[in-house]
């Protein structure tokens, strides 16, 4: 899988976005916000919408879950182009 070392050269914080609480010296905690367009409920607005505040365990628990779907679209990927290359050659 890639790693990610340096900022991507794309906008990702255009769909979704971590943001420390205004407070977060006092409380620690970031805020996530979603393109209301990705939301699973409908908005007039079509800016960003605060989702949920996320402690630092979880922001770690969030990076292994992504960490986790990120393996498996790789695997899946090399999958594919293991077996096209395969089809490929039987022809």
């Amino acid at each position: 899988m890639k790693k990610i070392t340096n900022e991507p050269d794309w906008n990702y914080q255009e769909n979704i976005a971590i943001h420390p609480c205004p407070c977060n010296a006092e409380c620690g905690q970031y805020v996530l916000y979603i393109k209301t367009g990705k939301a699973h409920i409908k908005f007039a607005d079509q800016g960003m919408i605060d989702v949920a505040s996320l402690d630092i365990s979880d922001l770690y628990d969030l990076l292994a879950n992504v960490y986790l779907i990120l393996s498996v679209e790789d695997k899946r990927d090399e999958l594919e182009k293991t077996y096209r290359k395969k089809k490929k050659k039987l022809k």
